[in-house]
Parts: C-alpha cells; structure tokens; sequence
C-alpha cells in the first residue's frame, strides 16, 4: 500500500469492529503502512470497549483515533 504513507487521515465508515479490525491490523492491515501521526477516524456501530481496544492497537503504531460512531435510526 504505497498510499498510505501519503495520507494524513483516514475515515472507516463500516458495519462493526470486526470490519474495522480487519481493515487495519488483518493480513494486508493498513495501520502497519501509515506514517506516524495520521488520524484514523473510525464511524461505525461498535462497543466502547472495541474502540479502547483499537485506540490502544493504534497508539502502537504512533496513530491517533477519532471514535466517530454511527448509528442508524428509524
């Protein structure tokens, strides 16, 4: 992914923590590609205890989260 290192944020808009997790720490993660300092902003429906454990996943490779959480209403 020779994008990555190029962005300064990134914005995940999917279903759960599941999805999030593999987007950015499965079998080709994006977290392990983006520079230091990037901003991921996570807008999906999940528990707070799964975006503290992200948050702390990307605090590992120096990114910082945004929990932006969605939720669809009637």
């Amino acid at each position: 992914m020779p994008f990555a290192a190029e962005l300064d944020a990134v914005v995940l808009l999917v279903v759960n923590a599941a999805q999030v997790r593999g987007i950015l720490f499965g079998e080709s993660g994006l977290a392990a590609h983006l520079k230091p300092g990037t901003v991921v902003m996570v807008s999906s429906t999940i528990a707070s205890a799964d975006a503290q454990a992200i948050a702390e996943a990307l605090a590992e490779y120096q990114l910082l989260m945004l929990d932006a959480r969605y939720r669809a209403a009637p």
